[in-house]
């Protein structure tokens, strides 16, 4: 029996590495977006001090450079202001439309979550099947004797049965929740 639970722990563990991988490239995302528009905002900001210094200091033996100057800066302005367009423009993994999916895989649930909530009601389903298949493997001497075995699947089907069907709702909301969630991101986006 220790064996069952340790091959259903062990299948928990490989549910959960997605969604760890999934949450770590979106906020090593996050953080590069976020350096890149603070840099951006620096760049700004420099520019912005320049022409005032430039204003406030200027002397009038300066005009060549006071033009140069006026003729760089909103070229590097347009420059910065493109580089934040970009970045403003990327679009995240959750932005792109969903696919659509069979009842097939979604009442199976065979699809890929985008959130960590659907990863880990993806990941209780599964331990909760594998442990059923493991009980059911387990049980198969209980063919030889009269109806045990099948009385045994109608119990499992009678507990565990509801238990899927929750979790597969409860599924198919957050997949439903992530698609609506990503349609106005995509719109802000374009």
């Amino acid at each position: 029996m220790i064996e069952k639970i340790l091959i259903a722990m062990v299948a928990g563990l490989f549910g959960i590495l997605p969604a760890f991988l999934q949450w770590l490239s979106a906020r090593n995302t996050a953080k590069s977006k976020e350096h890149n528009l603070h840099k951006l905002s620096n760049e700004l900001e420099f520019l912005e001090r320049l022409v005032k210094f430039a204003q406030e200091y200027g002397t009038e033996t300066d005009d060549k450079e006071k033009n140069n100057l006026s003729k760089s800066i909103p070229d590097e302005v347009e420059r910065i202001f493109y580089q934040y367009k970009l970045l403003q423009n990327l679009k995240s993994e959750v932005a792109e439309k969903p696919v659509e999916i069979s009842l097939l895989r979604r009442s199976t649930l065979l699809y890929q979550p985008q959130s960590i909530s659907g990863w880990s009601v993806h990941t209780i389903f599964y331990m909760l099947f594998i442990f059923s298949i493991a009980v059911i493997l387990g049980n198969l001497d209980m063919l030889e004797e009269d109806g045990d075995f099948f009385d045994m699947i109608l119990g499992m089907i009678v507990i565990f049965g509801p238990i899927f069907l929750i979790l597969q709702r409860i599924a198919t909301r957050i997949r439903k929740k992530e698609i609506s969630d990503a349609q106005p991101l995509s719109n802000q986006l374009d």
